[in-house]
């Protein structure tokens, strides 16, 4: 949890075995996030990209 908001990640396997990944970003109440502050922003970007790269779909 960064700054009000998370940024969760589920890997799953299609019907023929391809890797899928579902993003989750959430408020600190579970609610529809709105108006995002900048930091709120760079925690968010930050989270996906660090995802991103751990399941290899971008580059460094």
């Amino acid at each position: 949890m960064g700054n009000g908001v998370s940024v969760s990640k589920e890997v799953t396997k299609n019907e023929t075995g391809e890797k899928e990944c579902t993003f989750s970003i959430t408020g600190s109440t579970q609610e529809y996030i709105s108006g995002l502050t900048t930091n709120q922003t760079l925690f968010i970007y930050k989270q996906l990209k660090e995802y991103l790269k751990e399941e290899n779909l971008i580059e460094e």
